[in-house]
């Protein structure tokens, strides 16, 4: 074994491609090519598409068609600011325990609507959870 291990590595680059491309020239011939079937709709190449600035600005149908945009992505994060902010004012301004009691009936009040699947309810609740976080780690 390290007869043969020498052997190569006392071997020229010469000698080892030569060895490469009699390796190759051998599996080329037993190389098997598929047919190639066209497919039946051709794609339309797309160009690059930038969705934070629009190629060009939407029209009054289009706009009128998203009325619940901001029911679906600005009411969220405004609800969780608020009541995040709400319970860390209530902190800020009475008792820590006055807050944990108002917080606890406002939670009580979340997961009734998460219950209950109210739209908004998640981004409620998560506001109370991220203010009961920042308060009871303050």
């Amino acid at each position: 074994m390290e007869e043969k291990l020498n052997e190569r590595a006392q071997e020229s680059a010469e000698d080892v491609l030569a060895r490469l491309e009699r390796y190759v020239e051998t599996h080329r011939d037993q190389q098997v090519v598929a047919p190639v079937v066209a497919p039946a709709v051709a794609p339309t190449p797309v160009g690059a598409v930038d969705t934070l600035i629009p190629s060009r600005l939407p029209s009054r149908e289009e706009v009128q068609s998203h009325p619940r945009r901001f029911t679906s992505e600005i009411a969220p994060a405004l609800i969780t600011v608020t009541i995040c902010s709400f319970v860390i004012l209530l902190s800020q301004w009475f008792d820590r325990e006055f807050a944990v009691v108002v917080a606890a009936a406002l939670m009580l009040i979340g997961v009734v609507g998460l219950v209950r699947r109210v739209p908004l309810a998640r981004a409620y609740t998560f506001g109370l959870v991220v203010a009961a976080l920042l308060i009871r780690f303050s």
